[in-house]
């Protein structure tokens, strides 16, 4: 099967005038329109999987984040007021420029046009951020009650300018400016950024293999067979190969680090029926424990998991609709203070509609 052969005309309601679809430009144009947008569910499509890994289960390897960014925020003097009393209620928000997403917010001061903050705030740097030549952004807002937050200034810096120093922290004076970077803005930003990246494992800490490698063998035992590999003797003359994550811990002298939590599915989720049974209808019914739950009835959940670090909420995964084997393939990565003080709980609850969603486990 390919892009299907459309033949397109249109006929003029006098005689006189001719098809314009027959000029040859024009008919040219609209069977390339129509080709673009039909290529997309023209069959067949196809995609390759690796089974392998799928029923293998996920590898535990390293974090998305490069490092992290330590901000400091201070405060600002100078700021345009944007209410009519003469004042702004302002607040700032960070975020990389070009996706936009908040990712800190401070507090808001009401009635002040010299805030003072006094914030810090933490903020994960990854691989997408550097190709995109993203751009961190500090973002001045006026908060209103009854009207969309006015733009007081903003402040954008280059996130590969602020990697080229790393593990130290720089005392910044930046002046505000609009939409535009053109469009300057009264006020200036007092602040500090710091960028510090991962610190390597620590090769002393890693754990020894268990079961422990296998002997050498002798000379006859180590003749060479049709499936087997071939000897590589400069093997030995190169780099060591880096920890393994799955068995090197945290080095207890750095406390502070990047966690990373993923849930990739729940096995055997199942709510229990409140409603019981009674009567004719309980004859010949099993237990509540006793069957496995099914794919199959009308008290299937609706499940969903929140993780909560340190009794904060800081992800929650989609709904996976009435199964209880949810695959779900999704996690986050916070920056954590001390990970030797960390606690992490996850809760798994039932989409519920028109009332509180119930925990079915944590």
């Amino acid at each position: 099967m390919g892009v299907p052969a459309v033949e397109v005309s249109v006929t003029p309601l006098i005689k006189q005038l001719p098809n314009i679809l027959d000029l040859p430009l024009i008919s040219t144009f609209v069977k390339m329109a129509i080709s673009a947008g039909t290529a997309s569910l023209v069959a067949p499509k196809s995609m390759t999987l690796n089974l392998q890994e799928m029923m293998g289960g996920a590898a535990i390897g390293d974090t998305r984040a490069l490092g992290v960014f330590i901000i400091r925020i201070q405060y600002a003097e100078d700021l345009s007021a944007q209410d009519r009393n003469g004042k702004s209620d302002p607040y700032i928000v960070l975020a990389y420029a070009k996706f936009g997403k908040p990712l800190y917010s401070t507090r808001i001061i009401l009635g002040d046009l010299n805030p003072v903050f006094e914030e810090t705030a933490f903020m994960l740097v990854t691989h997408e951020e550097v190709k995109a030549d993203e751009k961190l952004a500090a973002m001045l807002w006026d908060s209103d009650k009854h009207s969309a937050d006015d733009l007081i200034g903003r402040v954008q810096i280059p996130v590969k300018e602020l990697m080229s120093k790393p593990n130290q922290m720089f005392d910044r004076q930046d002046k505000l400016a609009g939409y535009e970077d053109a469009d300057a803005m009264s006020g200036i930003l007092h602040w500090s950024i710091g960028y510090y990246d991962k610190v390597p494992l620590n090769r002393e800490l890693e754990r020894p293999l268990d079961p422990p490698p296998p002997e050498k063998k002798s000379a006859a035992a180590m003749e060479m067979r049709p499936q087997d590999k071939a000897p590589n003797p400069a093997a030995k003359d190169g780099p060591p190969p880096p920890p393994d994550v799955q068995r090197t811990p945290p080095d207890p002298k750095y406390p502070s680090g990047i966690l990373s939590v993923v849930i990739h599915q729940i096995n055997n989720l199942e709510r229990q029926n409140l409603k019981g049974a009674s009567g004719a209808a309980r004859e010949g019914q099993a237990g509540q424990d006793t069957d496995e739950p099914s794919e199959q009835g009308n008290n299937l959940p609706s499940g969903y998991c929140e993780i909560i670090i340190n009794d904060d909420l800081v992800y929650k995964t989609r709904v996976k609709q009435y199964t209880s084997m949810p695959f779900f393939e999704a996690g986050t990565e916070v920056f954590i203070r001390d990970w030797k003080e960390t606690v992490v709980r996850v809760v798994v609850r039932d989409s519920r509609l028109r009332e509180k969603d119930p925990i079915l486990g944590i």
